[in-house]
């Protein structure tokens, strides 16, 4: 089922127009949980009152990474970043355009202090990524991953009324958004090479003389061991990441772990990736995890934590 079923499914009752706030809000929430179930199983532990909200935010961060990953005209992605940017300008106008998810933003915005540059800067570093085409090393990957991942977990944290200024919060935004942002493109290889694109670092793919095009081994139908070694390189950087991620459990003001719940799957992703060794293709990696993460978030959160490891005392 796609975007389209569930525009008809919304539309076909005048009574039920998606340009009203409630029904568009269904209309966001029910996308959410098609498209990025691991984001629809964090929201159960977002407060209630900012839910809603919250999934506002995660289907924009969507809506741009689809654009970004399936633009195959670069004039095409950035006309359709800049119409985003322009709507931002709207909503924050409050002119949104009757567009349910310009809809939703608008009411989230108005209700809650979130900050306009932060939408912006979203969008900016998706065009930058879109123009570029390749990330040159890992640098570059991690500088896009954060920008893109962290204005999203700070634009949480201003849903739960944090002041983003706070330093070990900022710390943790960054290293945060860079786990999660670079395992985001790991999660996204299996899918993204088989329009023969590959978002990993160029310095890394010809240190492993990876070439898209002749990287599948027609004989035992896998891909060559080439991938499995650059994957590896950008998981155990992702993973040092997260793991100094851990240093703040206890440092933060309560209840704003909640922002970084988006952590729970990357670890899990991560541990699962190297279980595998590294077989990105593996199907029990890139299947939802429909019991093990639900349980996992329920036992983290009961902790008040994001990790459900210790790694401090490692």
């Amino acid at each position: 089922m796609n975007k389209l079923y569930f525009v008809f499914k919304f539309c076909t009752d005048t009574q039920k127009s998606i340009y009203k706030l409630e029904n568009a809000q269904k209309y966001i929430s029910e996308l959410v949980q098609k498209t990025d179930w691991i984001s629809f199983a964090i929201s159960k532990h977002i407060p209630k009152q900012v839910r809603q909200d919250y999934l506002n935010i995660c289907q924009f961060h969507n809506e741009l990474a689809r654009i970004e990953e399936t633009s195959k005209e670069r004039s095409l992605g950035v006309g359709k970043l800049q119409y985003w940017s322009d709507q931002i300008d709207q909503i924050f106008l409050d002119n949104p355009q009757r567009e349910p998810l310009s809809i939703c933003l608008h009411n989230s915005c108005k209700n809650n202090p979130l900050p306009k540059y932060l939408f912006q800067k979203m969008i900016n570093y998706r065009k930058q990524q879109v123009e570029k085409g390749e990330f040159s090393n890992l640098v570059d990957m991690a500088t896009a991953a954060e920008a893109n991942r962290g204005s999203q977990f700070l634009l949480f944290l201003r849903l739960m009324r944090m002041d983003i200024e706070n330093q070990d919060l900022k710390q943790l935004t960054e290293l945060s958004a860079q786990a999660v942002g670079m395992t985001d493109y790991l999660r996204r290889v299996p899918f993204t090479l088989q329009n023969y694109k590959l978002n990993l670092p160029e310095d890394i793919k010809y240190k492993h003389s990876i070439n898209v095009r002749s990287l599948w081994d027609r004989i035992r139908g896998e891909p060559k061991e080439e991938l499995y070694d650059a994957v590896l390189e950008v998981a155990a950087f992702a993973r040092t990441q997260m793991i100094r991620t851990s240093q703040f459990q206890n440092k933060i003001p309560p209840q704003s772990f909640r922002a970084f719940l988006h952590l729970t799957p990357t670890e899990q992703y991560l541990d699962e990736l190297e279980y595998y060794n590294f077989k990105i293709f593996e199907k029990a990696i890139n299947q939802n995890s429909y019991v093990q993460l639900p349980i996992t978030l329920f036992k983290t959160c009961r902790k008040m934590k994001y990790l459900s490891k210790d790694y401090e005392s490692k």
